[in-house]
């Protein structure tokens, strides 16, 4: 099994949502990362 990890910048997806009116359910979108990309580690930068 790979350990796949991913980095995200909150400025940039707060600006991309909120430019299409949508909002973050953090719950699932780790389970999104995690079933379509296999990321085991998510770390977001505020």
């Amino acid at each position: 099994m790979e350990n796949n990890i991913a980095f995200i910048d909150w400025q940039n997806l707060h600006l991309w949502t909120s430019s299409e009116n949508w909002k973050v359910d953090f719950k699932r979108f780790r389970i999104y990362l995690k079933e379509k990309y296999l990321i085991n580690e998510v770390y977001l930068f505020l």
